[in-house]
């Protein structure tokens, strides 16, 4: 905390509002779990540099791509889920255009043209990091139960079936009260679904807020303003 806390401050003097970006949000995101540096999903560790050790959790690739050896910081809530919801998404922008004189939509758009996209996009509440190669196979998937627990990438207990992912039980809650927050903190976008709610309220239930879960959350509030009060309460 106290070393998280001296970077807040040195930065704090050149930007003292927190920068909705992505790329501002992972540069902080590192620095939050710098003492507390294991993969979301599969709790694998990880060094300074973002290097996953996965003979330490017993993940091994399904791909034997690159993204298997290092974190990426994963949007819990997929930017598509509440993407979609800008027109921009769908149509572009007349102030996107290529160079080739089309129009460009989706994220790039956004993040040129809306500064709701961007404060939504770079919400740390929402960032965990990720071996990239999960985060690839999560891609925009939705969250649910998968029979048979059949594993794709070792010891991980991550299954993907059917356009849905189940991960392990550890982070359920982690998962149900981040999806409250981002429901609760962008209203309009429809990012929990009525099936969707029931089983995160199970999933809240089921997993308690942990003292990582707490932490982290305090350290969220201290950077970016605003609480989680899902994780700290509604008196915050």
């Amino acid at each position: 905390m106290k070393r998280l806390m001296t970077l807040f401050f040195i930065l704090m003097v050149t930007s003292p509002v927190y920068s909705y970006t992505f790329q501002s949000a992972k540069q902080w995101a590192f620095s939050i779990y710098y003492n507390h540096r294991k993969t979301f999903y599969c709790d694998c560790h990880y060094s300074t540099t973002g290097k996953v050790k996965a003979g330490q959790c017993g993940f091994s690739s399904n791909k034997n791509s690159e993204r298997a050896n290092w974190i990426e910081w994963e949007h819990v809530v997929p930017v598509s889920h509440f993407g979609k919801s800008f027109k921009e998404w769908r149509g572009g922008h007349e102030d996107c255009q290529g160079g080739n004189g089309k129009t460009y939509r989706g994220r790039r758009c956004l993040r040129k043209v809306s500064q709701k996209f961007k404060e939504i996009e770079g919400d740390l509440y929402n960032l965990v990091p990720v071996i990239g190669e999960l985060n690839n196979a999560r891609s925009n998937t939705k969250m649910g139960t998968v029979h048979g627990e059949k594993r794709l990438f070792g010891k991980c207990d991550f299954e993907v079936s059917r356009g849905f992912i189940e991960p392990r039980d550890e982070i359920k809650g982690d998962i149900a009260r981040t999806y409250f927050y981002m429901d609760y903190r962008y209203p309009g976008f429809k990012i929990i679904g009525p099936r969707e709610r029931k089983m995160f309220e199970k999933w809240d239930e089921q997993d308690p807020i942990d003292s990582w879960e707490r932490e982290r959350a305090w350290e969220i509030y201290e950077i970016q303003g605003n609480p989680n009060p899902f994780i700290l309460g509604f008196d915050n």
